[in-house]
């Protein structure tokens, strides 16, 4: 992370690592800067908006559903690899997607999956790394929902591995 950072590839980043069964801090780094327009340090108290966090839950999720179905990092959603999707690089980059057609259809998850796992990118996957929310949410659950998962149902499996029974109820997104 120092090498990215003095590069400028990074402006800043926090990786804290905790073990799953006793919730112990194993590491805790924090470089850099929180942003261009609050350029304060980034230290271990800092804290950062729940969708940057979202993002690394949804990823988790992802990679979790690999390990223990037929989802692989080569499977194809939305004409782009699961990891082009998890690497920003699928080339789905537009803010509300053309098969977004009212705020009311992006509130139906399975119907956004659906549509998303038929969508088009607009930039050839793997040419360019960009973070579009919108998207990559949709495409996230359109891969979970290639192998009959979902975001919550990945959610109530991560809580329960890190919490044990009843996790999901004592965590909220």
């Amino acid at each position: 992370l120092r090498g990215l950072q003095e590069q400028g590839r990074i402006l800043g980043a926090q990786l804290a690592l905790t073990d799953i069964e006793s919730g112990a801090p194993l590491v805790n780094v924090a470089i850099g800067h929180a942003s261009f327009l609050d350029p304060h340090d980034i230290s271990h108290k800092t804290q950062f908006p729940m969708q940057e966090i979202s993002r690394l839950f949804l990823a988790l999720a992802v990679l979790r559903t690999c390990k223990t179905t037929s989802l692989t990092l080569e499977s194809v959603i939305g004409g782009a690899t699961v990891e082009q999707i998890l690497s920003y690089t699928s080339g789905h980059v537009e803010h509300i997607p053309d098969y977004v057609q009212s705020l009311h259809a992006m509130c139906d998850p399975c119907a956004m999956a659906k549509s998303a796992a038929e969508s088009t990118p607009i930039l050839p996957p793997g040419t360019e790394q960009r973070y579009v929310h919108v998207p990559f949410g949709h495409q996230v659950e359109a891969a979970l929902h290639s192998v009959n998962s979902s975001v919550s149902t990945a959610w109530d499996e991560i809580a329960k591995a890190a919490l044990g029974p009843g996790g999901a109820q004592r965590l909220s997104l």
